[in-house]
């Protein structure tokens, strides 16, 4: 099973990647990567905006860890750790990231499986939040994108709900002990108050790095209707949300930027959409390493 959502991910990468040559070859000659002095400036300023929210994000791992294994942890520390293993998510299989992780418990002689826990829950942040800034932001644009673009079989609908109910149930049989442990222990009143504002938290840090996907665009001088750039926040957190699950894709790339094509070529020149989503992959990986260099700068100086 392993092997084969491995191979299926790369697959959709491979398809993904080839979509996205296929569509700089149609626009080639349309492509404007031209940069002046101030266009560099501005790339320069997204970029150190994209590492903001990339340095913001150990937090949540840092209270999650707490929840799990009740230990207050030094956060450059933590941040150093969680920094350095994210550059692992452009290896192949997308998951050495949170094996990475695991270095925490091993420096902290912590239980493996808490540490695991608060990565699962870390996932599980992301995946809400990124669900509640699409809502939110994108609702009546995504109704009426289904209600348009998508033919909706309500067998195939209730296939999917009696298999994810089936699985769920299947699953609480199995480990009802432990679940129940985790609700008791973790899942108290103080800590789902934590978790949620995590929630909260993490959709600012998309909301952030939605303002600098924009901002890139705004270096290519693509312009949207001053309504469309709210619908636009939910979709690219939509889109960052799919390459961030996608199983066997290294850091979702081809993914997020095939996704966002596929979102804003409707209502901006797709070449221009191309151009901003590849720029954005490029100041996204940079902005990766930066601030690995920059929490293990100052965690060798200050600890």
């Amino acid at each position: 099973m392993k092997k084969i959502v491995k191979w299926g991910g790369r697959i959709l990468m491979l398809a993904a990647l080839v979509f996205l040559l296929q569509r700089l070859w149609t626009y080639r000659e349309s492509l404007d990567v031209s940069l002046d002095l101030a266009k560099i400036f501005m790339l320069t300023g997204c970029c150190l905006l994209y590492v903001v929210t990339v340095c913001m994000c150990p937090i949540i791992y840092k209270t999650l860890l707490h929840l799990t294994t009740k230990r207050k942890l030094p956060f450059l520390q933590v941040a150093n750790i969680y920094c350095k293993s994210n550059i692992l998510k452009y290896l192949p299989g997308n998951v050495m990231q949170y094996v990475g992780r695991n270095q925490i418990a091993i420096d902290e002689k912590l239980p493996h499986g808490e540490v695991a826990l608060a990565t699962l829950l870390e996932i599980g942040v992301v995946v809400v939040s990124a669900g509640l800034v699409a809502i939110v932001f994108s609702w009546s644009y995504a109704v009426e994108w289904v209600t348009n673009s998508v033919d909706i079989n309500p067998v195939l609908v209730a296939a999917v709900v009696f298999v994810v109910m089936l699985v769920g149930t299947g699953t609480f049989v199995l480990f009802r002990n432990k679940i129940k442990k985790y609700f008791k222990e973790i899942l108290t009143k103080k800590n789902f108050i934590k978790v949620l504002s995590l929630i909260l938290y993490h959709a600012l840090i998309l909301i952030i790095s939605g303002i600098a996907y924009f901002s890139v665009m705004g270096t290519l001088q693509v312009g949207m209707a001053p309504e469309n750039y709210l619908v636009g926040i939910g979709l690219y957190s939509l889109a960052f949300v799919l390459g961030y699950i996608t199983p066997g894709v290294p850091g979702g790339i081809g993914i997020r930027e095939t996704i966002l094509v596929y979102f804003f070529s409707p209502f901006l020149p797709e070449a221009q959409v191309l151009t901003g989503a590849l720029l954005f992959r490029i100041i996204s990986v940079l902005g990766d390493f930066l601030a690995w260099i920059a929490m293990a700068a100052l965690s060798k100086r200050i600890g």
